[in-house]
């Protein structure tokens, strides 16, 4: 096949399913893969993180850069198993297409809670004369989905990931005036957008929000 040369600093999108899906292919045909230990199927794996018994299952999350076996954007690998020897590669847990985290996720863990599991790392922000590290969080529910518009309204008013569905302003004493502007420079901040006036008083419910990003081309 013909390889091709990814810039370091790109994250997975779908337009790279179709060549990563080729890589994959490719590389199964190698005489040398382990015929025990975890691999990816292309690329990178970096360090394993976030180890977890989840939903009756044994979850591995690891760095990884699909694309080439070189240092580049981490992503999150997830492969499951319910016996520790058979595994289930789910592909990608974790992609670094937030502005808070523009130069990948790095190392982190996870920690089950009342159904739910939450996947803490490093969100990793290279500027001109080093980098601005920060602690982020997704949480994974038990359909394998993570969701990171949540925790926008989790960190902005430190509450459980199960109270926001339906959570409206003013339900809760975080959400106030003030709590409401820092909950848009949350958003702003992750989805790496500018909210207009309208949208910003609009954005009166958890659902309201997700309904108003879906006009920045953002989809859930």
């Amino acid at each position: 096949m013909r390889l091709e040369k990814i810039e370091k600093y790109t994250y997975v999108e779908d337009k790279h399913r179709p060549y990563l899906e080729e890589l994959s292919e490719f590389v199964s045909q190698s005489e040398y893969l382990p015929k025990y230990h975890i691999y990816p199927k292309s690329g990178l794996m970096n360090d394993p993180n976030g180890l977890a018994y989840f939903n009756g299952e044994y979850n591995f999350f690891y760095q990884w850069f699909p694309f080439e076996p070189n240092h580049g954007m981490k992503h999150w690998g997830h492969l499951t198993s319910k016996d520790l020897l058979t595994w289930d590669d789910k592909y990608i847990a974790l992609t670094p297409n937030m502005e808070y985290e523009k130069n990948g996720c790095y190392s982190g863990n996870a920690i089950e809670k009342d159904g739910l599991l939450y996947l803490f790392y490093t969100a990793n922000y290279k500027i001109e004369n080093g980098r601005i590290p920060k602690q982020a969080v997704a949480i994974m529910d038990k359909e394998g989905n993570i969701e990171k518009y949540i925790n926008a309204f989790t960190s902005t008013f430190e509450i459980e990931a199960a109270r926001t569905t339906g959570l409206k302003y003013q339900d809760i004493e975080a959400w106030d005036s003030v709590g409401h502007m820092g909950l848009i420079a949350a958003l702003e901040e992750a989805f790496g957008i500018m909210l207009d006036t309208d949208d910003i008083i609009d954005l009166s419910s958890f659902e309201k929000g997700q309904e108003i990003l879906k006009k920045y081309n953002i989809e859930f």
